[in-house]
Formats: structure tokens, sequence, C-alpha cells
């Protein structure tokens, strides 16, 4: 699955096929603008992962399967991609290739989970808006915006318990799980997974999602980096422990992931300002082919050292830390301890800022 528009929409993980009787999904769509002749439908099943691919006429198209109950699918167009929620029924899609404005209309499951999403709307802008103001403000001046971030995000963890509580559609719960760990870590994300019923625990599903946390566990805060070793676009190993003593910036990334290339001018900024400052990045490509890791280093411009096995999403460093999208990112201290995830954009220079107590 070659493209990644947003981080959120290659969050597809484990989602429900809980035992019924299978019955038939129909999905109608049209889309203006849209010129391809064949787009894809991807679905999670339970463990399994389907693309079908779907012929368009006129930016109108038909799909239609037998499903046991509500999955999580995403509708790829030729320069995007979106998430949705897929039940028994007839769905309909609509959309503006030109305003990149997309809707469905008929999955129950898909209401409940944008209704909930939209009661977090006002908190997340806010929040958004509290991050700007952190970055125009001195290091010394940032203490009573943080609180207020803290106490936001506060608020958004109780949303999100009290929404599990409610007995949402399976599907959702575990969607939701999967993608505060993935995003926050593994001490966030099992919070949630406590709110589950049992029986929804003990399912296959459940089992499956307590297992992808026992790996994600590795990259828990305060862990340990391991002593990687792979090579540089010249053959040569790179020792991950050579960078003891500095702060260390991982990069998982793809020549091919769209959010991977425009976050690359945010992660040179903040190499060439606090380069000279012990901090470093090793870039850990997920790429499978070896002509298109080095077209992008060359396009990209990216000084800092850069590995790869070319086992595309087999990569062995981010198998073990179970990465399961790009972009994503990992910060090491000199000790060799992880003490960030995920910081991109404006998140990774307030870290360093912090770290070494500067402001612009």
């Amino acid at each position: 699955m070659k493209y990644l528009y947003k981080k959120q929409i290659l969050l597809f993980l484990l989602v429900c096929s809980i035992t019924a009787a299978a019955q038939e999904v129909n999905l109608k769509g049209k889309i203006l603008g849209l010129k391809a002749d064949k787009i894809s439908l991807i679905r999670l099943n339970g463990k399994n992962l389907y693309e079908d691919t779907i012929s368009v006429k006129n930016g109108e198209f038909y799909w239609s399967e037998h499903i046991k109950s509500p999955q999580k699918a995403m509708l790829r167009l030729p320069d995007y991609g979106f998430v949705f929620y897929i039940e028994p029924g007839n769905i309909d899609v609509g959309g503006d290739v030109a305003t990149n404005n997309y809707w469905v209309t008929g999955s129950t499951t898909d209401d409940q989970g944008k209704a909930f999403y939209s009661s977090l709307k006002k908190l997340t802008v806010k929040q958004d808006d509290l991050l700007t103001q952190l970055e125009k403000k001195a290091f010394k001046e940032r203490a009573p915006i943080r609180v207020n971030l803290l106490a936001i995000k506060k608020e958004i963890n109780e949303k999100e318990h009290l929404f599990l509580r409610s007995n949402p559609a399976p599907v959702l719960a575990l969607s939701l799980i999967e993608t505060k760990g993935v995003l926050e870590g593994y001490d966030a994300g099992m919070e949630l997974f406590n709110d589950l019923s049992d029986s929804l625990k003990q399912s296959e599903e459940g089992k499956a999602l307590a297992a992808n946390f026992e790996v994600l566990k590795k990259s828990r805060l305060g862990s340990e980096l391991p002593d990687f070793v792979q090579n540089s676009l010249n053959g040569k190993p790179v020792k991950f422990t050579s960078f003891r003593g500095s702060y260390l910036f991982i990069d998982f990334w793809a020549s091919w992931c769209v959010a991977c290339r425009a976050e690359n001018p945010n992660v040179l900024s903040a190499y060439k300002r606090f380069k000279n400052k012990k901090f470093d990045v090793i870039g850990v490509s997920i790429d499978d082919n070896v002509e298109d890791w080095k077209r992008a280093l060359t396009q990209d411009q990216m000084p800092w050292v850069m590995v790869s096995d070319l086992k595309g999403h087999q990569n062995e460093i981010a198998q073990y830390f179970g990465i399961v999208g790009v972009p994503s990112t990992l910060l090491i201290d000199p000790n060799g301890k992880i003490i960030a995830r995920n910081l991109t954009g404006k998140s990774l220079t307030l870290k360093l800022e912090e770290i070494f107590e500067e402001s612009r």
C-alpha cells in the first residue's frame, strides 16, 4: 500500500469481524472532477487486509460485497484517500476533487464515528492555536500555555473514555484505541484498552490488539534503544550506538510517502539549527527500491545519515517497534533512552527548544 496522505488515514489497524451471517453492502459513489478510470477500496476484515479495484466512469462507481459486520475502509483516489466505515446495506459516497471534500451517507457506524470526532473539534482547534502561540513565545514564557495544553489533553482523554464506555460499535472502539497507542504510545493506548468489555478483550480482535500493544511497548518512553545496525546508501554499516552522547532523532519514512516528503523540510530546519548542540538525525527508509530511495535523497537534499535494509514494510527496525505507518519518529537521549515519539512539524522544534532551553 504505497500511499500515505495523512498519518491518520494509514492507521489501518485491527478492526472487527464479529461472527454473524454475511450480508450485502452496496456502495455507490459519484465524485465531481474524478478523472481516473479506476480507484481502490482498502478494507480490514479482522486480521486480513483487502484491496479491491473499482471501475469508474464519469466520476461514478459501484462496489458490493458480503460482510458480516462493520469494517473500516479507505477509498483511495489518485491523489487522496479518505477513511470511513462500511456496514451491510446501501451506502452513498460523494465528493469534489477540486475542494477535497468528501462525504458518506447510509452507514450508521460511520455516522457514530464522525459524531464522536466532531465532538472533539473545538478542543483540537484550540490545541492547535495554543501550539502556534507556544511557538511564538520565548522559552521562559511558555509554562502557562503548556498548562493549558495539558488541560485540553486531559479533557480529550476523558471524552475518549466516555465514548468507549457508551458501548460504541466494536470496530470504532478498537480503531480509536489502536490509533491512540500508535500516536501517543503504549501507556495511553492501554489506558483506553482497559475500558473495553471483557468479551471484546477476549475476542480474536481484542487479543490481536493486546498483542500489538506488546510490540508497541518496546517504544515506551524510557525504553533503551537496541544496538541496531543497517547499511547506508553506499553500503556502509551504521551502528546506532555510535550516536550515544547526542540526542538522536530517528525518522521512519519512505520515498513514496507524500506526508514524509512534506515533513522533510521541517526536519532539515531543526537539523541545521541544532546540529552543533549534540543533536543528530538518522533516517530509516522503508523503501524496497534503491533507485527510488536514492532519487528522494537527492531531491530532498537530506544531509543526515540514511539507512535501510530495502525490505519495505518488513524493515527490521520498523518491525521491532511495530511501525504501521510513516512518517513515524523517535527521539533518543544521549544515554540511549527513548524520550519522545511522533514529533512532527512544530512539535519537533518545540521539544528541542525545551531540551536546549532556547527560543527563536
